[in-house]
């Protein structure tokens, strides 16, 4: 599988329809040698690909390293050291890279809840860091930084309820304008497996595009008792606050949210389990 270009929503879409026609005789090979940048989304994608590749086909992908350039900062995402856990180096060479961690962002880290308290130290955990990421930029107000640590957090947390572990990965921008980027992956049971129990027979249709179409309305919630997958407050903030973009994709179903006005559908995706959230957050 040779990947070009850019690796984000675009190249993930084109990497699983080639995926899910593999069988578990067929060698799987992420070449990377052309690519040109790699988003955290795309960094997930390719761990999130790798577990697939695992549990669905009984393989263990390889990789070809990308440009030095690439391969350093992937490095410093702690990409290589996560993905040893699923496939392979191709030929089995990496070179030795810097690993020194030089601009703000929060590597690949697992999202592994156990119990009700791990997901309190982890949320707290990844909300330090959200902190510091974004107390570099000097002109965001306080309430802003924290709304957005939230945000984040409450959307990892989300992982818990998809009976699976999952990864996240977050990057801080200043080019073309100063932003945050954030991938959140994992291979569970889907928005649509999550809210069925309670409101399949209320719908006059049941897709896994109806499923996220409904899991960002109001008041919807997969668990009794209130609480829930917290996309309501996250796509509200992404339009109407921080006037960013976030692509909710889970099964064959995707909703791509921005402050445009016009959200963006897709309902006969490749199919592919759990959910997958990118995001890009203004910050300037």
């Amino acid at each position: 599988m040779i990947l070009q270009g850019s690796l984000g929503n675009s190249a993930f879409e084109r990497s699983i329809k080639e995926l899910v026609t593999t069988d578990s005789k067929t060698e799987v090979v992420f070449n990377l040698r052309n690519i040109t940048f790699i988003e955290p989304y795309g960094l997930i994608g390719l761990i999130t690909a790798a577990r697939y590749c695992n549990s669905q086909l009984g393989i263990r992908p390889q990789i070809v390293p990308p440009p030095r350039k690439i391969a350093t900062y992937m490095n410093r995402m702690n990409f290589f050291n996560t993905f040893r856990n699923y496939g392979d180096f191709h030929k089995g060479l990496l070179l030795s890279l810097p690993s020194r961690r030089d601009s703000p962002l929060l590597e690949v880290s697992k999202l592994e809840f156990v119990s009700n308290w791990a997901v309190v130290d982890i949320a707290g955990s990844l909300m330090n860091r959200m902190v510091m990421i974004l107390s570099r930029e000097t002109s965001l107000k306080r309430a802003l930084i924290h709304k957005i640590g939230i945000n984040i957090v409450e959307i990892c947390e989300n992982v818990y309820h998809s009976k699976d572990m999952g990864y996240v990965a977050v990057q801080r921008y200043e080019y073309p304008q100063p932003m945050v980027k954030v991938g959140i992956m994992d291979l569970g049971i889907g928005i649509a497996a999550s809210l069925e129990k309670r409101y399949k027979t209320l719908r006059p249709s049941w897709s896994d595009l109806d499923a996220i179409k409904l899991s960002i309305e109001p008041d919807v919630t997969s668990r009794e008792g209130g609480g829930g997958l917290g996309l309501t407050q996250l796509s509200k903030f992404i339009r109407d606050e921080a006037h960013g973009l976030l692509s909710i994709r889970s099964g064959t179903g995707k909703l791509v949210i921005s402050n445009a006005g016009t959200n963006r559908e897709y309902s006969d995706l490749t199919y592919f389990p759990g959910t997958q959230i990118d995001m890009t957050i203004p910050i300037g």
